[in-house]
């Protein structure tokens, strides 16, 4: 016998609406040139648009494992979702 989850009900007990932000890569500078002596950034470089989703986010579980950072106001735990 297999085990089967259907996405459709995972999307409704765990679907969340995320911005997602697309990774912009620290070697794709924006491109510059020189006018006078003074340093112009060129316009060229087409801008990352954040993309909506709607997707299952699960909870974090004592199995999983995460970072825990202490700070004065409280604690920030990251984890890999």
């Amino acid at each position: 016998m297999s085990f089967y989850i259907p996405f459709a009900d995972m999307l409704d007990s765990f679907g969340v609406d995320l911005t997602v932000y697309p990774y912009d890569s620290p070697a794709k500078k924006a491109h510059f040139h020189y006018v006078g002596g003074v340093r112009v950034e060129d316009d060229d470089a087409p801008k990352v648009q954040p993309e909506q989703r709607y997707e299952p986010v699960v909870p974090n579980n004592a199995q999983n494992s995460f970072m825990a950072q202490f700070y004065t106001g409280g604690e920030m735990a990251q984890a890999d979702l």
